[in-house]
């Protein structure tokens, strides 16, 4: 009986809250964090914060590893991601990436940022546009935790019209929301040749393009 309710306190894990986190790291987190990789400078003594970012964060553990942002935090909205994050941070701070804290934040809460208002520099998200409940909550919740003057990053796939329907509320909110398509050469290159070579490629779910939004 003990390992029966062992697996399904499992089971009860990865069905909770908004689980995508604890499937895979994702196309667009790996693009997100080589794009970081490539302007480290621009993150230089600034806040940042990674939304939805699963059980890796992967490329806000990369900023406060690499560079010396004043400080990073890692999030996700499913506890069972934020408990595997809680570890990373614990290795981060063991070697060298000391600014790096962690916390539940689901965007539909809003006790879980408003205490955040205005608190950072940059946001970085990437490939959380999916659910349609969740993109109005995402753009207040990005809208509430930037500074004035703040920047996001958001890199998603387009995924039919949900990239569209997310930039088209930003441009409500924000002073300026951006769509790059093409955005690094290495990643144009890459993708045009996908698109000749491989039949299973699809841009429209493996391309991230990404948004820029300013507050």
């Amino acid at each position: 009986m003990a390992t029966l309710t062992n697996h399904l306190y499992v089971l009860q894990d990865v069905t909770s809250f908004n689980n995508t986190g604890n499937v895979c790291i994702w196309p667009a987190e790996e693009v997100m964090a080589y794009y970081c990789a490539v302007h480290q400078r621009m993150f230089e003594k600034k806040s940042v914060v990674e939304l939805g970012g699963g059980s890796t964060c992967l490329a806000g553990v990369m900023l406060a590893m690499t560079l010396k942002p004043s400080r990073v935090l890692l999030s996700d909205g499913n506890q069972k991601c934020v408990e595997t994050l809680e570890e990373i941070a614990v290795a981060c701070r063991k070697h060298g990436g000391e600014n790096v804290c962690v916390s539940l934040i689901r965007w539909d809460i809003p006790d879980h940022y408003n205490d955040r208002a205005d608190s950072f520099d940059f946001v970085i998200c990437a490939d959380c546009l999916f659910f349609d409940e969740g993109r109005p909550h995402l753009v207040t919740v990005i809208h509430t935790i930037l500074k004035l003057g703040g920047k996001a990053l958001v890199f998603a796939p387009r995924r039919g019209k949900t990239l569209d329907q997310f930039l088209e509320l930003c441009s409500v909110r924000f002073s300026r929301a951006t769509l790059f398509e093409s955005y690094c050469p290495l990643l144009s290159e890459k993708h045009e040749n996908l698109m000749k070579t491989n039949k299973l490629y699809k841009p429209d779910l493996h391309y991230p393009l990404l948004i820029e939004l300013i507050k």
